[in-house]
């Protein structure tokens, strides 16, 4: 069992790591444009296969969008 900090609350994830990809398909994040940091560092979306979040991370996505 694995526990992070996803978006300033605790979580829960039956495995002992993941990679920025998995963690996006399970919690279904689906906005068009958005951020993820890990441990206060920006992931490039091309680096979300090969970036692995273990036990104690803190992780955000944070969503974009435009206004006006």
């Amino acid at each position: 069992m694995m526990h992070i900090t996803l978006n300033n609350k605790e979580e829960k994830f039956d495995c002992n790591s993941m990679t920025v990809s998995r963690l996006l398909e399970e919690k279904k994040f689906t906005f068009p444009y958005f951020v993820v940091k890990v441990n206060g560092k920006v992931v490039k979306k091309e680096e979300y296969g090969s970036t692995s979040i273990g036990e104690g991370d803190d992780v955000k996505v944070i969503h974009m969008m435009a206004g006006g």
